[in-house]
């Protein structure tokens, strides 16, 4: 039965069994080496007093026979030995007394033959004693202490006898030959314990690993499955981190999948043509917009090189746009005509990328040829409004200001009024024209910018200088704020924006109030600033008021004046800069409306450019 544990868990299991078995063997060889060395000592212990006992006996054998030999010759020679012969038996009582163990028989043993022996030497002193002082025994009456020697000596022997047999039974029950056959044992238990320990670390290993090695190559084949998009093995049980990744890669195909049922649904309803190229040119894969686009179903163009599609005179053009790219160059998009299935050619812009892994060039090709053709017609209007519009109209009102000043007559007061009109309507039609080109160089990129470095105050002081008639006559004061800051910038087209923003500020404002410019120096950027005192700006069109043709009230161009045209130049000129423009407004408050120049205007207007 599986164990459902985490990996960090069976690392765990697999150290600590082995770890616990190890230790339960080293605590079983540490009491079985105790108990062996418990043995050998209890033996040295028993050969120990054994050989005190033995030695005690002749020691006193020998003083007996001394003090024998003392009284029958009266030579000081053995009185002597008798002497050095007793002085042992102190020395070998102390060394037979600290033998003895925690048992309590020995103890008793052990003090008992002390006694006896205190007891007979204590009457083998007083008998020497006495035999200094007499001549003979007969004389001393030393046969009285005969018997209680005797007797002492008597008991003292059974007890030491009886303790060495009590000894020699202890020696032979730890003899050398039961030591030599514990540590047999023991050597016998280390081996099959370590046996027993490699058998099962090995055991478990191959228990974990067998489930752990089967699990991963049902991951690794997941992977190779997931790679080929092939259906994924059945999910692994279990509640460890190798379930939770299996788990992980299901949720992630399912996702895959999805994901690439999406991506093949775009594909297949898209309005370009997605295809892919080999590195000898020859179509791969297409969608199936190339038969919109192309006039060819995929069939017809897979397997054939893509030069056939393309428009003769354009192939050499398109061979050195996808040249780099098969090197693994990014290239922008580029334009070159296809020739569709019927003759007729349009054009395409043409996105490409080289994919190193599948050998093969990823296109987009969009059909631009609607587009072109707006812009063709953009142009031919533009070149209209330029040649058959504008130079009418300037005819126009050089004719009306001639009538208006009377070069051709004088005329009655209502046709003088008239023509007022009439010159009012043309110059709103020519500054119209002249906005309409303005913004269209703008936002085409084809209006150049004449950098220089140049003071704020030069700028703001031609542009109020070109608005201050226009403001007196809508009795507007205009002040401006002196500052020393200076600009890397286009002063023509500064004093534009300055003069669009102020003609838009004194247009709103009441008469009799006051029109600010002022200009301030930030970290990284110039800000100049327009401020009025007019009827302000709803919130609703702060973010509409930089478009085209964008004004608060429908009635200000009729009552106002104005093409809606002004702040979006103003915004295309600030952002071929590489600034930026807003307005801050409360109704009924005034309104404020800035923009900011780069400092490093150089570096911003490549920016914006790209």
């Amino acid at each position: 039965m599986p164990l459902n544990l985490k990996l960090t868990h069976q690392g765990f299991f697999l150290i600590s069994v082995p770890l616990l078995f190890e230790l339960i063997l080293l605590g079983t060889l540490s009491w079985m080496l105790a108990q062996a060395e418990d043995k050998t000592k209890a033996a040295e212990r028993s050969r120990a007093i054994m050989w005190e006992i033995s030695t005690l006996e002749n020691i006193f054998y020998s003083a007996a026979s001394c003090l024998v030999a003392y009284n029958v010759t009266k030579q000081d020679l053995f009185a002597k030995r008798f002497e050095s012969t007793a002085l042992e038996i102190p020395e070998h009582l102390r060394i037979l007394s600290s033998l003895s163990d925690s048992s309590p028989q020995r103890q008793q043993a052990l003090k008992r033959i002390e006694l006896l022996a205190n007891r007979a030497l204590h009457v083998m002193e007083e008998v020497q004693i006495l035999i200094k002082q007499k001549k003979s025994l007969s004389e001393v009456g030393i046969l009285s202490y005969t018997a209680e020697f005797g007797h002492g000596v008597d008991e003292l022997t059974a007890e030491l006898e009886r303790v060495l047999k009590i000894e020699q039974a202890s020696a032979e029950k730890n003899s050398p030959e039961e030591s030599e056959r514990l540590i047999d044992i023991l050597k016998r238990l280390i081996l099959t314990g370590v046996l027993l320990s490699i058998a099962l670390a090995v055991a478990l290993a191959a228990y974990f690993n067998l489930g752990t090695v089967k699990r991963l190559r049902v991951l690794l084949d997941n992977t190779v499955r997931l790679a080929k998009r092939d259906p994924l093995n059945s999910p692994i049980t279990g509640t460890d981190e190798l379930a939770h990744l299996d788990d992980s890669f299901h949720k992630m195909s399912a996702a895959l999948a999805e994901a690439i049922r999406k991506e093949q649904a775009a594909i297949e309803n898209a309005q370009d043509v997605i295809c892919s190229v080999d590195e000898d040119g020859i179509f791969l894969t297409l969608n199936p917009a190339c038969l919109n686009v192309f006039g060819y179903t995929p069939d017809e163009l897979i397997g054939k090189h893509y030069f056939r599609l393309l428009a003769p005179e354009d192939q050499r053009y398109a061979e050195t746009e996808f040249h780099p790219l098969l090197e693994g160059i990014a290239r922008p998009p580029f334009e070159c005509r296809v020739e569709r299935k019927d003759g007729q050619l349009i054009d395409a812009l043409w996105s490409a990328r080289w994919s190193h892994e599948q050998k093969a060039l990823f296109c987009v090709a969009h059909n631009v040829t609607e587009r072109k053709e707006l812009e063709r017609l953009k142009q031919q209007f533009m070149n209209m409004i330029t040649h058959d519009l504008r130079s009418p109209l300037t005819s126009i009102r050089c004719s009306m200001a001639m009538l208006s000043e009377g070069i051709c007559g004088e005329l009655p007061d209502s046709a003088h009024q008239k023509i007022v009109t009439v010159e009012r309507s043309v110059d709103w039609l020519i500054d119209l024209i002249s906005d309409l080109l303005d913004i269209d160089k703008l936002e085409a990129g084809k209006m150049e910018l004449k950098l220089d470095h140049l003071p704020v105050t030069s700028i703001i002081d031609r542009a109020v200088s070109a608005v201050e008639d226009y403001a007196q006559a809508h009795q507007v004061k205009l002040k401006r704020a002196p500052t020393d800051a200076e600009l890397y910038a286009d002063a023509d087209r500064l004093v534009q924006v300055l003069v669009n923003l102020i003609t838009n500020a004194v247009k709103f404002s009441p008469q009799g109030s006051s029109v600010v410019v002022s200009a301030l120096s930030l970290s990284e950027a110039v800000e100049l600033k327009v401020s009025d005192q007019g009827r302000g700006i709803p919130a609703s069109y702060k973010e509409r008021i930089f478009e085209r043709f964008e004004q608060v009230k429908v009635t200000d161009s009729t009552q106002k004046g104005g093409t809606g045209l002004g702040l979006a130049i103003c915004k295309a000129i600030v952002d071929a800069h590489g600034g930026t423009i807003g307005v801050e407004s409360e109704e009924g408050k005034g309104t404020t409306i800035w923009f900011r120049i780069p400092s490093n205007a150089r570096q911003a207007i490549d920016a914006a450019q790209n």
